[in-house]
């Protein structure tokens, strides 16, 4: 009786804290179906039967490959909490399966002290404050328009480059004067350093952000995010610096996402300088444009593109493209979608994505004129992979 009563007594406690704390817990989940055909034209390395001979420089390849399958997606547990009128907590967690792999990681963990709308304090894990998207949604795709994220924000253990989320402390405000301003200052670490140990000289990161919402669903932002490579750490392309360096990557956003409208709309513009101490300068730029319109409210057709430069015509950016010498990189890919809303906590969306990758290999740097590449030919080179086909996710939350 008596271990009944205490029971019963520890259960109704922790309701009343839970209660007490407005503890909300919500799960993602996002299964997909992809079809995709993948063809490969232009100039490519070939590798002979013999490994033990170099790679032949091929003119023309041609290959082409249709693939399908199912996919689990992300399994999103999203949990907050108010612990007191001024101190909350967030904590984002994705669990999924990469060939075959299980994958646990943690997206954010802050908490995060209110003073004033005007001014607020985070620490821990989360989302750079850069651009709109990267923090308009989050990793539930029940709440984002599109299947995936534009490939510029994409995570880099989802194929992404950017430094999209780090750990830190951010100062920041919103409805600031009439125009509803807003800003974010957050300091992380830098060159996605994770861990003390390597951060060798005391080096940081920041990111700001500078925005206004003068009409309801309006978000007017520019942002930028200056980080710092330690010497002898890679970067996130995994490239190393026997010296180390810097990078700049500067914004300009816009968007139209409001929920009593027909049209949504959203830009963004990138433009990444990097700067190492032993390479020079190298920089890379990217576009990722958004349209939708609500034919009905639960019915919803949309149309994203987004566009990747990494390096110039006469540089490569090692940041984006990896360690390879006088290859340029220009990524098309588009969309045309259509999701239908059944609740706010079910989302059916059905795409089509044409994406085309450029790889182009600059005479006067690449090394193709080793006469040990038969095949080679003066001249610029052009390898283009194109990836196309439908896909298919169901987005819910519980």
């Amino acid at each position: 009786m008596k271990k009944t009563v205490l029971a019963a007594c520890m259960l109704l406690a922790g309701t009343t804290i839970l209660k007490s704390q407005e503890t909300q817990v919500k799960f993602f989940g996002q299964p997909e179906f992809q079809s995709q055909t993948t063809t490969k034209k232009g100039n490519y390395f070939t590798n002979p039967v013999n490994k033990a001979l170099p790679p032949v420089w091929s003119d023309s390849t041609y290959v082409d490959s249709t693939k399908s399958a199912f996919a689990p997606g992300n399994y999103v547990l999203f949990i907050t909490s108010q612990i007191t009128d001024k101190i909350s907590v967030l904590s984002e967690n994705t669990a999924n399966v990469v060939n075959g792999v299980p994958t646990f990681e943690v997206q954010r963990l802050f908490a995060k002290y209110s003073f004033k709308d005007y001014l607020s304090f985070k620490v821990g894990k989360m989302f750079n404050p850069i651009g709109i998207w990267n923090n308009q949604y989050n990793m539930g795709l029940v709440l984002q328009p599109t299947i995936q994220r534009p490939s510029i924000i994409r995570a880099s253990n989802d194929g992404g480059v950017l430094q999209i989320k780090n750990t830190g402390v951010q100062v920041e405000g919103d409805n600031i004067t009439k125009a509803r301003l807003f800003y974010r200052v957050f300091v992380c670490n830098g060159g996605g350093t994770t861990i003390m140990n390597a951060n060798l000289k005391n080096q940081y990161a920041v990111s700001a952000a500078l925005g206004a919402e003068p009409v309801e669903g309006l978000k007017i932002v520019g942002s930028a995010h200056y980080d710092v490579f330690s010497a002898k750490r890679p970067n996130l392309a995994g490239i190393t610096n026997k010296k180390g360096g810097t990078s700049l990557l500067s914004n300009a956003s816009v968007a139209y996402m409001n929920p009593e409208k027909n049209f949504e709309v959203m830009a963004e513009y990138y433009y990444q300088s990097t700067q190492f101490d032993s390479l020079g300068e190298k920089s890379s730029l990217g576009l990722l444009t958004y349209a939708g319109y609500k034919v009905t409210n639960k019915l919803i057709p949309y149309v994203q593109y987004a566009y990747l430069q990494a390096g110039t015509e006469n540089s490569t950016d090692f940041y984006y493209a990896g360690a390879t010498n006088g290859v340029q990189i220009k990524i098309h890919d588009i969309t045309l979608g259509v999701r239908y809303k059944f609740s706010p906590n079910f989302v059916v969306k059905l795409e089509y994505n044409y994406r085309q990758n450029h790889q182009i290999y600059k005479d006067n740097s690449f090394q193709l004129q080793n006469p040990l590449l038969p095949g080679y030919k003066e001249g610029d080179k052009i390898g283009s992979t194109i990836t196309q086909g439908p896909r298919m996710q169901f987005a819910f939350t519980f």
